[in-house]
């Protein structure tokens, strides 16, 4: 087990050269394979493969840098109050997150909507009412977590654990329709030139800072830190899912049935997405009638 570990380390975390070289390597191999006669080739599949692992790298590369610098600035601006308090008061920290993500979904759906309305487009009207139900989510746990953070009381936390999953319920739906639409009439998400890549880096990065963060706020037996925690996953699970589609867009061979790898990740993440709004209900629901 130990050198399976070490074997895993060595490759994600390769020596600072090999790093430089792989990172370069990697996405330059890219280059020739978009633009010549190699782009369908199993050179071009290699080459793609290649780049996934640089990503990789650049991935792991960039959350250690991260976490360096991050403990070096902490300890240089803890002695301000309000900085200290989002070190130490784990619902003001929270709070502040989930706040930036509800300034950010309130610009995609405005976005979505205005799209929506000038091209009558029911796909954009559906990632609008997608991006709205998010805001709705996050304004709620705000208001919650600014309720909690004075007086800390389970009883109105597992309340708001249940609201929360009613809430995720509705966003699955709207999601549903969503998938439902790109595996049955070819819709999909697209970015602009080199703009995939960065949204890669930043869907794997988001997706697995949700993941730890799931695991992480779970030892604070905190319902509403939970469920804060859970509506962060379920946005990168849709993420995810949305990447792929692009990426298949923009690498596919022309004509080729895509339509099948779309839905059972879209299934996959919807069932997840269920689950995991079951789970909040049936949890919040048993500690409720039990008394806590």
């Amino acid at each position: 087990m130990n050198r399976l570990k070490k074997l895993i380390n060595t490759i994600i975390f390769p020596k600072a050269l090999w790093r430089i070289i792989i990172i370069i390597a990697g996405f330059g191999a890219l280059l020739p394979a978009f633009n010549s006669p190699l782009k369908d080739t199993p050179i071009a599949i290699i080459a793609y493969l290649f780049s996934a692992y640089a990503l990789i790298v650049t991935v792991a590369w960039g959350s250690c840098i991260y976490k360096t610098v991050h403990i070096k600035v902490k300890k240089s601006v803890n002695d301000v109050a309000i900085v200290n308090k989002y070190f130490t008061d784990h619902y003001f920290k929270v709070l502040i997150g989930i706040s930036l993500s509800l300034i950010i979904n309130l610009g995609f759906a405005a976005l979505k909507m205005v799209h929506a309305i000038l091209q009558s487009s029911v796909w954009n009207g559906a990632i609008a009412g997608y991006y709205i139900q998010l805001c709705m989510i996050r304004y709620y746990l705000t208001t919650q977590l600014m309720k909690a953070g004075k007086s800390k009381n389970r009883k109105q936390e597992f309340k708001a654990y249940r609201a929360t999953a009613v809430l995720l319920f509705i966003t699955n739906l709207i999601l549903s329709v969503i998938v439902t639409r790109i595996v049955r009439e070819g819709k999909t998400y697209v970015y602009p030139g080199y703009m995939i890549y960065a949204s890669a880096a930043h869907t794997f990065y988001s997706l697995s800072i949700s993941i730890y963060n799931t695991i992480k706020y779970n030892k604070y037996d905190s319902p509403l830190l939970s469920a804060a925690k859970t509506i962060n996953l379920t946005t990168a699970l849709a993420a995810l899912f949305s990447l792929q589609t692009a990426m298949i867009t923009e690498f596919s061979a022309a004509g080729e049935e895509t339509w099948r790898l779309n839905q059972i990740t879209g299934t996959v993440v919807c069932v997840l997405v269920w689950l995991m709004a079951a789970y909040m209900l049936l949890r919040s629901h048993k500690n409720l009638k039990g008394g806590l």
